[in-house]
């Protein structure tokens, strides 16, 4: 299951508890908001700065539990959009690749919406490029994850 907002992840995960769910949240997190997302998502795929990975290593340190993370890229060019600016990314998986409450497991990006599909996929192959260029940086992933929302 996945879910955009904190409140309502940490409701849903407790109303159905007893349900063999696994919970990723997609949307924008404040960091006074991670306390609603850490203990029950499987993975969080909006980290878009370094204060959200210091707070996820602190959840981490304290708690016992990696809480597995997607780095957000901005590769739509749209304001309205978040994340990590692309040249920004080498050096947070450099800052952050040693520290053992982290698990980055990969990157993430939105598209423009546009229309135009040439656009897209030039946004998206931008992604895969920088992927690929970091994936050295990071070494070997031990849990990779590759998922597809239709």
């Amino acid at each position: 299951m996945r879910e955009g907002r904190p409140q309502v992840l940490r409701d849903k995960a407790r109303d159905l508890a007893d349900l063999p769910l696994h919970w990723h949240f997609i949307g924008p997190l404040q960091s006074n908001k991670v306390k609603y997302v850490y203990p029950v998502a499987e993975l969080v795929h909006s980290i878009d700065r370094p204060e959200l990975l210091e707070e996820f290593a602190g959840w981490a340190a304290r708690t016992g539990r990696r809480c597995p993370c997607l780095l957000e890229v901005h590769i739509s060019g749209e304001a309205t959009k978040q994340g990590f600016a692309p040249g920004e990314v080498p050096e947070v998986i450099r800052r952050f690749r040693e520290d053992p409450n982290l698990d980055i497991r990969g990157l993430m990006g939105m598209a423009p919406f546009v229309e135009d599909q040439t656009v897209v996929r030039a946004a998206f192959r931008s992604l895969a490029e920088l992927f690929r260029a970091t994936r050295d940086l990071a070494g070997p992933l031990t849990n990779p994850v590759s998922y597809r929302w239709e």
